[in-house]
């Protein structure tokens, strides 16, 4: 349901909410240590910072940080620079001319059900929730290779 961009920006934002309680991290280092190309993730991090996710600290030990604390932080803000259908549901891919609420197709209802429960999970969920059991499933794939 994510695109590879919203994917990689839950990324960098998991991997700042577990390394830049301190000191920003440099794009470099976090495409390095997430595998992402640099001039991607340098693309991803500039419209995490315009929408206020991130803040960054340009010059010699610069780099990116979380605006606020991750606890504050929902996975809905993350994904919505990137995910037009965080501010648009799409339609029910099963739709006719015709489907509506009123007159729904077969898939409708089952759909309407799948997007409720992917749109509650974005604002339930804080990067704080995600970040620590993610950050330990990286630890033990880089360990395997």
């Amino acid at each position: 349901m994510l695109t590879l961009t919203s994917q990689y920006a839950l990324q960098a934002v998991c991997y700042l909410a577990r390394h830049a309680e301190d000191h920003p991290v440099p794009r470099r280092k976090i495409a390095n240590d997430l595998g992402i190309p640099v001039k991607y993730l340098g693309q991803i991090l500039g419209k995490l910072t315009r929408s206020e996710t991130l803040v960054a600290s340009p010059g010699p030990g610069g780099g990116f940080r979380l605006a606020r604390a991750a606890s504050g932080v929902c996975l809905a803000e993350v994904v919505a620079p990137f995910e037009p259908v965080a501010a648009d549901p799409p339609r029910c891919p099963f739709a006719t001319a015709e489907c509506e609420i009123g007159n729904p197709c077969p898939g409708h209802d089952g759909w309407v059900r799948v997007m409720e429960a992917y749109f509650e999970f974005l604002d339930g969920t804080s990067v704080e929730d995600v970040a620590i059991r993610w950050s330990k499933s990286i630890a033990k794939r880089k360990r395997r290779r």
